[in-house]
């Protein structure tokens, strides 16, 4: 018997059941043996702002007594964010010791869109690095996940912005 979806109720998400019915055609028609890896779900609540998560919470990670860094980063750490005057938006990344993604929580405009990159790097076992090394637009809204998993990083170089000093107020 195979069950996708809401009646699981673990992932109640159309895109956890379209990934569930890919494990289950593989199952069924090529003896595949897939699982679905739910560590990497993501999920999203289309409000204003915009929430976006995958992986872990402090939270969690806290009641299981595991070891872990988190980073907040706000929107105006990033030009774009400053332009969008997103004030109320931020990127927190969660890591384990050794750098793997544990977790990232996007508030404000475009979180669930700005999400992906960090879905994909924890999709294929990648760590902080994953998502800081590559180069990232500039100026885009993406900057500021790049500066929150910078902040994780244990590179000894950056070009990651910061551009919340720069307003002139005091």
């Amino acid at each position: 018997v195979w069950a996708l979806g809401d009646v699981l109720g673990e992932q109640p998400f159309k895109h956890a059941a379209d990934d569930g019915s890919t494990v289950v055609a593989a199952n069924v028609l090529d003896d595949a043996g897939k699982t679905i890896d739910y560590e990497a779900m993501p999920h999203a609540i289309f409000t204003s702002p915009r929430v976006a998560s995958v992986g872990r919470t402090e939270r969690e990670l806290e009641d299981e007594d595991r070891e872990y860094e988190a980073v907040t980063v706000p929107y105006g750490t990033a030009p774009m964010g400053m332009i969008l005057e997103a004030d109320d938006g931020f990127v927190k990344a969660i890591a384990g010791p050794d750098g793997e993604i544990l977790g990232c929580h996007i508030v404000g405009p475009q979180a669930p869109t700005l999400l992906h990159e960090v879905v994909v790097a924890m999709d294929g076992g990648g760590t902080v690095d994953d998502v800081a090394e590559p180069v990232h637009v500039h100026p885009a809204l993406n900057e500021v996940v790049y500066a929150a998993f910078d902040e994780l990083s244990d590179s000894k170089y950056s070009t990651a912005p910061d551009w919340r000093d720069v307003s002139g107020e005091d």
